[in-house]
């Protein structure tokens, strides 16, 4: 089942159940409605080194480790995809958190259009040149 958390993505809930191997072990999906792009990948990155949990995630059959930016951007991971988080460690759920919180945050989602037309400088209205 999913729910719409945020307008940046959708979340659905899946827990890993692999057996004893698998215990701290925690699988999350999201659908983007924006991309993954070089900021939001660094800044990933950086909040999730400070935590004690290895997190991969899955994008189109690709798989990067979301602690190194270069393979996040590798994913090409943009509006509409879905992706599979898989957090291991203790700090498995906190890495998730991680994840929403930097998916739900606007300085990385496409900017509005300003609305009024750049000034026409040194141009001919017909285009026409000589």
């Amino acid at each position: 089942m999913t729910t719409v958390q945020s307008r940046h993505w959708i979340e659905s809930d899946t827990v890993a159940d692999a057996g004893p191997e698998a215990a701290g072990s925690l699988m999350k999906g999201f659908l983007l409605t924006c991309r993954i792009g070089a900021t939001m990948a660094a800044v990933l990155a950086h909040r999730l080194r400070y935590l004690d949990a290895t997190m991969t995630i899955l994008c189109r059959g690709r798989k990067a480790n979301a602690a190194n930016p270069i393979e996040l951007l590798y994913l090409d991971a943009y509006r509409g995809c879905g992706i599979v988080a898989n957090a291991t460690g203790p700090d498995s759920e906190e890495a998730i958190e991680v994840l929403r919180q930097a998916l739900a945050e606007p300085w990385y989602a496409d900017k509005p259009e300003i609305g009024r037309t750049p000034r026409m400088v040194g141009l001919r209205p017909t285009g026409t040149c000589g």
